[in-house]
């Protein structure tokens, strides 16, 4: 990119470089007018400046021909599928990251678009009955029209009042999407074996039952946020649980008693309160089989002289590179972190106050540069894994413990 300078004078023109083999932006209208005599226009294709089919361009690039002259491109709306995902941005194959990226205006975890006709579409004063874009419905009368080929439910952001019960397989994503119990029972419940998906949402205000429960069948559980519940998450079902927080719940944060889990690079704190008597926020049963892997578990409460971090006792549970600190019992911090059978010699369980040195105990329990106990400590294996932020891992000369990689 160049800067020009002119003295007050008018007579010296200075021209700075000011970046020299910069990615260089074609404009094909530019290059479409005549008379120009601009020689990057020849790498519009890889060599023709212009096109009026596919045929006519090379380096697997494709005609646009509703720009003026026509100028290969990567991509173009007609051609969408030979993107992956399939989506289009400015004539390049790229990931959308918002429902308004897609011609569906439905946007999925994967940076696909997803077709019109699979997904109904709700919003919170959705009153229409066909869960269409043009007539959106309640989340409750999407649940209740959920098929084989018709269950993606997206949900406007907003809040959604009232608990919601899920006893049909299905993905819900919901982008500022607030599902709040409003004291009426758990916030999501999964039943009848339905395989579920949650996708980005908060959930609160059960506040005399858990935020998300199921009995049965299998939850995927993506950036969610459970809290200001009765209790976060209880689960007797496959669950997979990961980037998300499950915080300020009264009476604990998660209780797992039967199924599948893997649970990684998340954010378990600020749970219970100095009335609790029982041992733990975390509970992990002897039925429970699969991973809790690097996950943050600090700063939850309970009263002494009960025991306030995670009690676990599924003896085949991989259980490393968990960050399991500063829970305390009514404010005494000198409390023993975990109890029962499971292994967590790989994770960091010593008690302290503080003494990692969080963003902000409060709110925010990323890893600063004070935080030297649990970084680069390898003591679990990370290598081509990510962590809370989708930040890769490791960033040092080791793993970091918990949920977050230290970025340096």
């Amino acid at each position: 990119m160049g800067r020009r300078a002119l003295t007050t004078g008018g007579v010296t023109v200075l021209a700075l470089i000011l970046c020299a083999g910069c990615n260089r932006h074609i404009n094909p209208e530019w290059c479409a007018q005549p008379g120009h005599s601009d020689p990057l226009c020849t790498e519009l294709d890889g060599g023709a400046a212009h096109c009026t089919k596919d045929e006519d361009c090379s380096n697997g690039l494709v005609c646009d021909t509703a720009i003026s002259g026509g100028a290969c491109v990567a991509c173009t709306d007609t051609n969408v599928a030979m993107c992956s995902p399939p989506i289009c941005l400015m004539d390049k194959c790229a990931a959308c990251a918002t429902n308004a990226d897609c011609p569906s205006e439905a946007c999925l975890p994967d940076g696909a678009c997803a077709a019109e006709a699979n997904v109904l579409y709700a919003s919170p004063m959705g009153s229409g009955a066909a869960c269409t874009r043009a007539q959106k419905c309640s989340f409750a009368m999407a649940t209740g029209l959920v098929t084989a080929a018709r269950k993606t439910i997206m949900l406007d952001a907003g809040t959604y009042l009232g608990a919601q019960t899920l006893a049909r397989s299905a993905q819900v994503v919901g982008r500022g999407a607030i599902v709040d119990a409003n004291g009426q029972g758990a916030g999501i419940s999964v039943t009848n074996d339905a395989a579920v998906e949650l996708d980005f949402m908060t959930i609160q205000n059960a506040t005399t039952a858990s935020g998300l429960t199921c009995d049965s069948g299998n939850i995927v559980a993506h950036a969610i946020t459970v809290t200001a519940n009765q209790f976060g998450i209880i689960a007797a079902c496959t669950l997979q649980l990961d980037r998300s927080q499950v915080t300020h719940n009264a009476n604990g944060a998660l209780e797992v008693t039967a199924g599948t889990i893997n649970v990684r690079n998340n954010f378990f704190v600020n749970n219970g309160n100095i009335n609790l008597s029982n041992n733990r926020n975390v509970t992990i049963g002897s039925a429970v089989t699969g991973a809790f892997v690097f996950n943050t578990v600090a700063y939850n409460v309970s009263k002494f002289p009960s025991l306030p971090g995670i009690a676990c006792s599924a003896t085949t549970l991989d259980a490393e590179g968990n960050l399991i600190t500063d829970n305390n019992r009514a404010g005494n911090f000198n409390s023993t972190q975990v109890s029962g059978s499971c292994d967590f010699t790989k994770s960091y369980t010593q008690s302290g106050m503080n003494d990692l040195h969080w963003v902000d105990v409060t709110s925010d329990f990323h890893l600063t540069v004070l935080s030297t106990p649990v970084i680069d400590v390898g003591l679990a294996n990370c290598a081509g894994l990510t962590d809370f932020d989708g930040d890769a891992r490791p960033m040092g000369g080791g793993c970091d413990l918990g949920a977050d990689e230290l970025k340096p």
